[in-house]
């Protein structure tokens, strides 16, 4: 139990220190399913938008609008209980995660530190 335990921390830490999944420029980048639509509650329009008769997450300067830059460089998944399938089922450091690291990470870099700098 405390392995698993570390592991959810690690994988916890892992994320808030990088966001590389969150980043996209492409506006249909994160497909909401009618059960993710209705998780996401009273903030569903306005954290998603409809494409050709689909359900996306809103897109911001490049990443989910969902996703929150912290002013100390770490970022945090504002709807992390409610996000949509398609993130929950991308488990951090898995092959998955570590392309989206190794296609998008230093756009993710750059990106928080620009909000750093800003301060």
């Amino acid at each position: 139990m405390a392995r698993q335990t570390a592991d959810a921390e690690a994988d916890s830490a892992t994320c808030c220190a990088c966001g590389a999944c969150c980043f996209n420029e492409d506006s249909r980048y994160v497909l909401v399913s009618g059960e993710d639509y209705d998780r996401l509650g009273a903030r569903a329009e306005e954290l998603t938008h409809f494409a050709s008769g689909l359900c996306f997450m809103r897109m911001h300067e490049g990443h989910c609008v969902a996703l929150e830059l912290q002013t100390d460089g770490r970022v945090r998944c504002s709807i992390y209980e409610q996000r949509p399938r398609l993130c929950r089922e991308l488990e951090p450091r898995s092959q998955v995660c570590e392309r989206e690291i190794e296609d998008k990470g230093e756009t993710s870099r750059r990106v928080r530190l620009q909000v750093l700098q800003r301060g």
